[in-house]
């Protein structure tokens, strides 16, 4: 099984799919997906099994003046690829600050790599987990400037000394999870939430952006979910409902892009996943009485 603690490069054709060698385009000029593809063929512990679909594994970029800001960085399995992507998009010494919305081998599979090819200026951070790879990685980055993040529930703080990016702590979370919003360009980064699209295996791109591009039902949306949130069938969702709720209210979200699954870069299928997830969290919650 193929599991977010893979730490070792793989090239196997039936374990990954490369991405191009060329990061994606969410935002032209500002925000850039890095990553590949992995098959739902059984092996994933995060996804439903759905022989002959692909999911995407996406870190990100985000070009804010001078400064880049890395927000995860993907697998180890799709390090090649990564580091070629992001070689790519950077200035020489164009100072980096690299996030992780959660300390877990999906989200610093690569940071370790990236720092030796580019090296980070800043690694931002709000949480240390001992069940979480964070300590393991940071180690190995001892030339890199931290940043302790204090983000509370209910505020979005600046991320590190971005005007831009702002950064909240997600309440649908196993781990210490944050969540990103790109005030400029519409865009929230939702770490594990919003995961529970795919894409045919012949697919070249993670990005939908209409609804014809869109197979998603709830049926296999709700798969998808049990898979990682299997705890939401005994949990009171009531308050996680409140909080996402708000969230929209709270922000213009035009652009979802979440570490596994398609970027949603639609209003419409922005407006369609919301309701799917609100509807989930109904459905899965704990009944009382």
């Amino acid at each position: 099984m193929l599991t977010p603690d893979d730490t070792k490069p793989s090239t196997s054709s039936d374990t990954i799919r490369e991405g191009n060698s060329s990061a994606e385009h969410v935002v032209d000029g500002r925000i850039y997906r890095l990553g590949g593809f992995v098959p739902l063929d059984g092996r994933l512990s995060w996804s439903a099994k759905r022989p002959g679909r692909i999911q995407p594994i996406s870190g990100y970029v985000v070009q804010n003046d001078d400064r880049a800001y890395l927000l995860d960085t993907g697998v180890a399995a799709h390090r090649a690829t990564v580091m070629q992507q992001f070689s790519g998009l950077l200035k020489k010494d164009q100072p980096v600050t690299a996030f992780l919305t959660r300390a877990d081998y999906q989200c610093l599979g690569n940071l370790e790599a990236l720092n030796d090819q580019h090296p980070l200026e800043e690694l931002a951070f709000d949480i240390r987990s001992p069940f979480s790879a964070f300590d393991d990685v940071k180690r190995n980055l001892q030339n890199v400037r931290e940043t302790l993040l204090t983000p509370g529930f209910g505020g979005y703080k600046p991320l590190a000394a971005s005007d831009d990016l702002v950064v909240f702590p997600a309440m649908i979370r196993i781990l210490g999870t944050n969540w990103v919003y790109s005030k400029s360009q519409r865009t929230l980064f939702t770490s594990d939430w919003f995961c529970h699209t795919d894409l045919a295996a012949d697919a070249q791109s993670s990005i939908l952006t209409d609804s014809a591009m869109d197979e998603t039902t709830y049926e296999s949306a709700i798969e998808h979910v049990q898979c990682k949130y299997y705890w939401l069938s005994q949990a009171n969702t009531d308050p996680l409902r409140v909080w996402l709720k708000k969230v929209f209210e709270d922000l213009d979200v035009q652009i979802i892009a979440p570490t596994v699954g398609c970027i949603l870069s639609d209003q419409k299928l922005v407006e369609k996943h919301y309701e799917l997830a609100m509807e989930m969290l109904l459905k899965l919650g704990r009944k009382n009485g």
